[in-house]
């Protein structure tokens, strides 16, 4: 999945790494992006689905010129809970 998130003022680019119900790990992020202890809003898609997220960043380490940061989800909507038991099932089923 492709990650586009915004301080307010910058839009930042990354791809989502790993998903839960309440985070996700964004890598592949320009090494401009600094995380501050603030929210910023993301628009997750995959294929027809698009979730709208606040996040918070929780832990970030920087690789060269590349950042990775794993965010906590702020009031995760019924939808992507949804979304994560979905694709939970699918994962268990495929064992």
């Amino acid at each position: 999945m492709i990650s586009s998130f915004t301080d307010g003022n910058t839009i930042f680019r990354g791809l989502v790494a790993n998903i839960s119900e309440g985070g996700l790990k964004i890598t592949n992020i320009t090494a401009r992006f600094r995380p501050a202890p603030q929210q910023y809003a993301t628009i997750v898609t995959n294929r027809d689905r698009k979730f709208k997220l606040n996040l918070l960043p929780v832990w970030f380490e920087q690789c060269d010129q590349r950042v990775t940061v794993g965010f906590e989800i702020v009031a995760p909507s019924p939808d992507w809970h949804n979304y994560i038991d979905t694709m939970l099932n699918r994962s268990a089923q495929s064992c």
